[in-house]
C-alpha cells in the first residue's frame, strides 16, 4: 500500500537503501547482492500479508519462466520476487514502468545484457514519488 508520508522511519529507510544499493550494484556488476534482497524479505516478512502472496507467486512463475528461458538472471527473480511480497499488486506497474525504461534508454544502442535491477529500482522510486512514499503499517 503507498501512502503519503510526513516522515519516515527506520523500514523506509531500508528499503529506499536496499533498492538502491541493489540497483546500483547490478548497473556496475550485472550482480544483484543477496543482502539487498534479504532487507527487503525482512521488511516484508514484518509487515506480511496473505494478498501480496498471491502477487508474489504470480510474478514469481513469471519470471521463472524467462530466467528457465534465459531472459534474465535468477537475481532478477529474487528481487522482483521479494518486492512483490513487499508492495504486492504494485509490482506490475514497477515491471511495466522498468521494461518502458529499458526501451527509452537503449533506442540508439543495440545492447545484449541489460541490468535490469537497476531499472526496477528507479521504477520502484518513480512510483514511490508518483504515488507517495510506502509506508508500512
Amino acid at each position: 500500500m503507498f501512502v503519503i508520508l510526513t516522515s519516515f522511519n527506520w523500514q523506509n529507510l531500508l528499503f529506499a537503501n536496499s533498492l538502491l544499493y541493489i540497483g546500483l550494484y547490478d548497473y556496475f556488476t550485472f550482480i544483484i547482492p543477496d543482502l539487498g534482497i534479504v532487507a527487503i524479505l525482512a521488511i516484508a516478512l514484518l509487515n506480511f500479508d496473505y494478498f501480496n502472496l498471491i502477487f508474489t507467486i504470480i510474478t514469481f512463475l513469471i519470471t521463472f519462466y524467462y530466467w528457465r528461458n534465459g531472459k534474465m538472471g535468477f537475481g532478477d527473480v529474487k528481487f522482483l520476487s521479494a518486492l512483490s511480497l513487499l508492495i504486492g499488486i504494485y509490482i506490475f506497474p514497477v515491471i511495466i514502468i522498468s521494461i518502458i525504461l529499458i526501451i527509452l534508454s537503449n533506442t540508439k544502442k543495440k545492447v545484449n545484457k541489460v541490468p535490469l535491477g537497476f531499472y526496477v529500482m528507479l521504477s520502484t522510486f518513480i512510483l514511490y514519488i508518483f504515488r507517495g512514499a510506502y509506508y508500512i503499517l
